[in-house]
């Protein structure tokens, strides 16, 4: 059987139940809960945010910021009880304004921890809590933009800017709903569209290659890492590696896998956790590394 413990806040305003590690608070009379709410992952985009929408209960609601936290904030209010329970959550919905219109993400509210919702009703104030935004359009972008001045791209209506003579590497937002959603310009010019994914293959991905040169050649690799003690794999070298040459264009689709080494080669040793490592299989990761294109010179 459960055990059970009852604590008096305040003037017998409330009482706090605990019940099997559960809080449940009851008042005298039904109140409204009123939230601070963080949206998650809206500092994730490399650049400004796209014009946003927040609806709570149907009711349009305005953007704020917290000292305590990036991301932006707004004010909930949520359902009107005598006691705390998740069906007093409020109703958000977000939307994005890209270059095909307007778009909702899907908001998924994280349930106050039980210490929040104490200290909110004993402080008097609002209960913190987290809305985690999941954009199915994301995508990444690898840059070369060494020995050129500072640009500026744009992807469905986003901009950012990329420094002079670096190497970049930008999350955007991509609305396949409309062509000018997958557009990619430079300083403004339209220079092509995000490929579906690498050529010659069916599927799609999330990871792209930019030279904003349309000179430049590149390989993709992947090396594949094994124990120094797993003498069966180093005996046999592993599988081969994948390797993808990219003849010169502006866009590339890069297979939709993490790049650790981007215009830099991979080291020959690397430390890994020892519970990332599986006998038999090799640790694998990825490089691009601008090579010479045929029939010219070596590659920077």
């Amino acid at each position: 059987m459960a055990s059970r413990g009852i604590i008096v806040v305040g003037a017998a305003s409330a009482l706090v139940v605990m019940i099997a590690g559960a809080m449940i608070y009851t008042f005298d009379q039904p109140r409204r809960f009123v939230f601070e709410v963080e949206l998650d992952n809206m500092t994730r985009l490399s650049g400004p945010l796209p014009e946003t929408k927040v609806l709570v209960n149907g009711v349009e609601t305005p953007l704020g910021h917290s000292s305590e936290v990036p991301e932006p904030v707004i004010t909930a209010q949520g359902g009107l009880a005598k006691e705390y329970s998740p069906d007093v959550l409020p109703q958000i919905e977000v939307q994005y304004r890209y270059a095909c219109g307007w778009k909702a993400v899907q908001v998924s509210l994280q349930q106050p921890r039980d210490d929040e919702i104490k200290d909110a009703q004993s402080q008097g104030r609002n209960i913190r809590m987290q809305a985690q935004l999941k954009e199915d359009g994301w995508v990444t972008l690898f840059t070369d933009n060494r020995g050129q001045p500072a640009h500026r791209i744009e992807l469905g209506g986003i901009a950012h800017d990329i420094a002079k003579d670096s190497g970049d590497r930008a999350s955007l937002l991509q609305d396949k709903r409309c062509a000018e959603g997958s557009a990619v310009k430079l300083d403004g010019r339209v220079i092509g569209a995000l490929p579906s994914g690498p050529a010659g293959r069916s599927a799609t991905t999330s990871r792209f290659l930019f030279d904003p040169s349309g000179k430049r050649c590149y390989t993709y690799r992947q090396v594949g890492y094994v124990a120094e003690n797993d003498l069966a794999m180093m005996s046999d070298n592993g599988p081969e590696p994948e390797v993808i040459d990219l003849p010169a264009g502006y866009l590339h689709a890069l297979p939709d896998e993490e790049v650790e080494y981007f215009l830099s080669p991979p080291p020959d040793k690397i430390l890994v956790p020892e519970n990332q490592l599986f006998p038999g299989t090799p640790y694998t990761q990825a490089s691009v590394l601008e090579t010479p294109c045929a029939g010219k010179g070596k590659a920077r």
